[in-house]
C-alpha cells in the first residue's frame, strides 16, 4: 500500500495559466477549453488539485498519465478522472478534478494532464499540463515562481522535502533523483522538449532534448537555440543540453546565420604535434558574445590559450566547444564585462590567474572534469559570489585568494578535500555552503573557523563527515545531518557558538569526543535510537543545553561528557547503560535528580561534582565502586537510593574523599537507613 503524507493546513494559493487547443470542425460548437490552474491541496493527504476552465463543463474528464508519451491521446493515460464539482476562479467557472494517487516517496513525480470531452463522437483536448509535487514546492518557495511569504507553509514546504527524500531511501524509489536535491528548471520557448511540454525540473548533467519547428510562423527557417543571456547553445532544431545548476530559459530563434557571434573570426594556433588548436587570439572579433567551435580546419580546439581574450572589455559571454580541456593562464585575464561563462565537462585543466580582474563575475560551475586549477584563478573578481565546485582536485591552493565576495559555494564533486576552506581560500568570508547528493566524503577540517558560514544544506545520500569538518563555525544555527551519516566524528561542531538546532538521522550510531563541545547557545538535542556510544568530552562546556534525549540504545558515555553543562536539569540515564566516564556530570548545576540503571557497575571520580541543585540519586546494587569526589559538592543531596542491603552496602569500595563535602543525606537501603 502506498503511503501518503498526513497534514492538517489547506493550502488556497493557485497558480494561474491558461492553455487552449485549435479549432476542429464538429456538428455543434467546439468547446473552448483549458487547464485553468493547477494546485497542491493539502487535507488527509497530498493531491495535485486541477481547474478546467471550458464554455461547456457538462462531461469534461481529466486524462492522467504517469509517464510522457509519443501521443497524449483518449485510451494511453494511466487514469480517467470525473470533476467533484465546480469553482469560479477570477470570474470564470471551472471544473474541479482531484489526483490523489501520489505516496511520499513520489514527490518527484511527473504527471502529465489532458483536459477530455467528446461531443458527436469527436474528441476534444486541452493541451497538456505537466505537474508535480516537487513543481509546487520550488514555486512557493520562490525557487522557480514567486516565494510565499507564509513562513509557515515554507516550513511545510522544506519539512515535506525532506521527509520525501527519506521516504524514497526507505522504499528504494528513485532514490538516486531524491526530493531534496538541488533541482532546476529548464523552460522553452518556441519548442518543447522530448515530452512535448515547455518546462521541466531536472537534476544538473541531466540531458534533456530541445525540439523547435525548422520554420517559425513567417516561414524564416531555424537559426539557432539561445540561453538567457543570449548565447548560442546549439544549431540544429532538435539539439540535445546538458542542464546545468540553475535555472534557465532557452529560446528558439529564426533568421539569418551571423558567423562574427560564433567565434569565426578569433586567432587559433596549431598545436606542435598537428593535432588539435588552441585560441590564440580574438583576432577581428568585435562581439559581445562568443561561441568557441568544436573545430578548426577539420580539428579540434582543445585549448584557450594563455591570454587569447586578455583585455577584451567588451566581452560579456562566452560558451566553449565539447573539446576544450585547458584553459591557460590570464586567458580571460581582465575581461572586465564577462558576466556570463560556461565550462564544458571536457575541461581538465585552468591555469594560473585565467579569470584575472574578471570583476563582473557573478557565478562560475566549474565542472566535475577538472582535475588541475592553478593558484589565484579568480583573483581580482570583485563580484564573484556562488561557485559551483564539482570535483576533488590535486591542487587547490588559493583558487579564491580570499575573495570577500565570495558567499556561496555549492560542492557537487564526489569528494570536499581536507582544509578545503581555508586551502581553497573561501574561509573568511563564506556564508551558505550547499552539499549536494553526489558527495560522499566531507574532509577534515573542511569549513574549519569559517566565522560568517550561517547556513549548510546537505542533500541525502551516503555521506562522511570527517573530524572537525565544521570546527568552530561560530555563526552557524542550524544543521541537519543527512541519513547515512553514521558517525559524528570528533570534533566536527566543536565551537559552533551559535549552533541552536541540529537534525540527527537514525542511521547515527555514535557520538565522538568533543563532538559538540563549546556549542554554547544548543538547548536541546534528541539523539537517534541507534547511537550507541557517547564520546569524551561531547557535550562539554554546552552552557544551554537543557535537555536531551537519550535513547536507551546507549551503553557508554564518556568521562566529561556534559562538563559545565550548568542548566542541564532533564537527564534520563538509559537503560543500557554499562559505563559512565569521569567528571561525565561534573558542574551540571541544575540538575536535580538522576537514577542509574542496574547495569553501571562504577560510579567514577567526580562524576557529579559540583551538582549543587542535586538532591536525589538512585544508586543499582550493581555498582561495586565509587570513585574520589564522585559527589562532591552536592550541597542539596539528601536522599540516597541503594537498591541493595546494608551490608552490600558497606561492600561497595568507596574513596575515602567520595562524599566529605556534606552531611546532609541519607541512605536508603531496602532493609533498612544507614545511620549518619
Amino acid at each position: 500500500m502506498k503511503k501518503s503524507i498526513s497534514f492538517l493546513i489547506v493550502i488556497a494559493a493557485i497558480a494561474l495559466f491558461a492553455v487552449c487547443i485549435g479549432v476542429t470542425e464538429a456538428t455543434e460548437p467546439e468547446p473552448d477549453m483549458s487547464i485553468k490552474a493547477c494546485n497542491l491541496s493539502f487535507q488527509d493527504n497530498v493531491y495535485i488539485k486541477y481547474a478546467v476552465k471550458s464554455s461547456s463543463l457538462s462531461g469534461i474528464k481529466l486524462l492522467i498519465w504517469t509517464s510522457p508519451q509519443s501521443d497524449y491521446v483518449y485510451g494511453t493515460q494511466n487514469s480517467v478522472l470525473s470533476s467533484i464539482g465546480t469553482e469560479v476562479i477570477n470570474g470564470d467557472n471551472c471544473a474541479v478534478f482531484q489526483y490523489k494517487e501520489l505516496a511520499a516517496k513520489q514527490m518527484t513525480d511527473v504527471i502529465y494532464a489532458r483536459a477530455f470531452v467528446e461531443k458527436s463522437g469527436i474528441k476534444y483536448y486541452s493541451d497538456i499540463k505537466k505537474y508535480s509535487i516537487l513543481q509546487y514546492v520550488y514555486n512557493k518557495t520562490g525557487k522557480t515562481g514567486t516565494a510565499s511569504t507564509n513562513q509557515k507553509l515554507l516550513d511545510l514546504l522544506n519539512g515535506m522535502i525532506e521527509y520525501g527524500s527519506l521516504a524514497q531511501i526507505y522504499c528504494d524509489y528513485n532514490s538516486d533523483r531524491l526530493a531534496n536535491d538541488d533541482w532546476f528548471q529548464v523552460t522553452i520557448e518556441g519548442g518543447y522538449l522530448s515530452d512535448f511540454c515547455s518546462q521541466g525540473l531536472y537534476l544538473p548533467g541531466d540531458i534533456v532534448t530541445l525540439i523547435a519547428p525548422e520554420t517559425d510562423e513567417l516561414g524564416q527557417p531555424f537559426f539557432c537555440w539561445i540561453d538567457s543571456n543570449g548565447i548560442v547553445v546549439g544549431t540544429n532544431c532538435v539539439e540535445t543540453i546538458t542542464v546545468q545548476p540553475w535555472n534557465e530559459k532557452y529560446t528558439s530563434i529564426y533568421g539569418v546565420y551571423d558567423p562574427e557571434e560564433q567565434g569565426h573570426n578569433l586567432e587559433f594556433t596549431l598545436s606542435d604535434d598537428s593535432t588539435y588548436y588552441s585560441v590564440s587570439g580574438i583576432g577581428s572579433f568585435i562581439g559581445t558574445s562568443v561561441v568557441i567551435p568544436d573545430e578548426h580546419c577539420g580539428l579540434p580546439i582543445k585549448e584557450i590559450g594563455s591570454g587569447a581574450f586578455n583585455n577584451c572589455s567588451h566581452l560579456i559571454s562566452v560558451t566553449m566547444g565539447d573539446n576544450i580541456t585547458k584553459l591557460g593562464s590570464m586567458a580571460f585575464g581582465c575581461c572586465s564585462s564577462l558576466s556570463n561563462i560556461t565550462l564544458p565537462e571536457s575541461l581538465q585543466s585552468i591555469d594560473y590567474r585565467a579569470f584575472y580582474g574578471c570583476s563582473s563575475l557573478i557565478c562560475i560551475n566549474i565542472p566535475e572534469s577538472v582535475t588541475i586549477i592553478g593558484t589565484h584563478i579568480f583573483e581580482n573578481c570583485s563580484n564573484l559570489s556562488t561557485v559551483y565546485y564539482n570535483s576533488s582536485y590535486s591542487n587547490i591552493n588559493n583558487h579564491f585568494l580570499n575573495l570577500p565576495s565570495i558567499k556561496t559555494v555549492i560542492f557537487g564533486g564526489p569528494e570536499i578535500p581536507d582544509f578545503a576552506a581555508e586551502y581553497i581560500g573561501f574561509q573568511s568570508s563564506i556564508e551558505t555552503v550547499e552539499i549536494t547528493g553526489k558527495v560522499e566524503w566531507i574532509g577534515k577540517y573542511a569549513f574549519a573557523d569559517c566565522t560568517s558560514l550561517t547556513s549548510v544544506i546537505i542533500s541525502s545520500g551516503k555521506k562522511y563527515i570527517s573530524e572537525y569538518a565544521f570546527y568552530r563555525c561560530s555563526s552557524l544555527g542550524t544543521i541537519s545531518v543527512p541519513y547515512g551519516v553514521e558517525t559524528i566524528k570528533t570534533a566536527t561542531f566543536f565551537g559552533c557558538h551559535a549552533l541552536t538546532s541540529v537534525f540527527l538521522p537514525n542511521s547515527i550510531t555514535s557520538i565522538e569526543e568533543w563532538a559538540f563541545c563549546n556549542c554554547v547557545s544548543l538547548e536541546y538535542l534528541a539523539l537517534p535510537n541507534a547511537v550507541i556510544s557517547i564520546g569524551a568530552d561531547a557535550f562539554n562546556d554546552c552552557k544551554s543545553l537543557k535537555r536531551i534525549a537519550i535513547p536507551n540504545s546507549v551503553e557508554s558515555i564518556g568521562s566529561s561528557a556534559f562538563y559545565g553543562c550548568v542548566v542541564l536539569e532533564d537527564f534520563s540515564v538509559p537503560n543500557n547503560l554499562q559505563t559512565l566516564g569521569a567528571a561525565a556530570f561534573y558542574e551540571c548545576k541544575a540538575l536535580d535528580s538522576i537514577a542509574l540503571p542496574e547495569a553501571l557497575t562504577c560510579i567514577k571520580n567526580k562524576t557529579f561534582y559540583k551538582c549543587r541543585s542535586l538532591t536525589k540519586i538512585n544508586i543499582p546494587k550493581s555498582v561495586t565502586t565509587i570513585g574520589e569526589y564522585a559527589l562532591y559538592y552536592c550541597d542539596s543531596l539528601t536522599i540516597i537510593n541503594y537498591e541493595g542491603t546494608m551490608s552490600e552496602w558497606a561492600d561497595i569500595d568507596f574513596s575515602s574523599t567520595w562524599n566529605l563535602s556534606t552531611g546532609n543525606y541519607s541512605i536508603y537501603c531496602i532493609d533498612g537507613v544507614i545511620p549518619k
